[in-house]
């Protein structure tokens, strides 16, 4: 989601060793960033995938379609 969002990839380094360092350690750049006007739910979500702790992301895939769908309906009716 990070990289369709911003077409970046979260955690950038010269050497596998060093992205895989970031995946571990490091929190990836806001998707404001790289993406002006990006929605802050939209890149809540996606910071909510990216959390390193498992119990800060969703419980399992129902969970997080459910938020797509809520997060879809505001988007799309305000």
């Amino acid at each position: 989601a990070y990289r369709l969002l911003s077409g970046r990839t979260p955690f950038e380094g010269a050497t596998t060793r060093e992205i895989l360092r970031g995946h571990l350690l490091e929190t990836p750049r806001p998707l404001a960033e790289f993406v002006p006007g990006i929605p802050p739910a939209l890149s809540q979500l996606v910071s909510k995938l990216l959390a390193k702790k498992p119990e800060e992301r969703h419980a399992n895939a129902g969970a997080l379609l459910t938020e797509l769908e809520r997060l879809k309906l505001e988007l799309v009716h305000g």
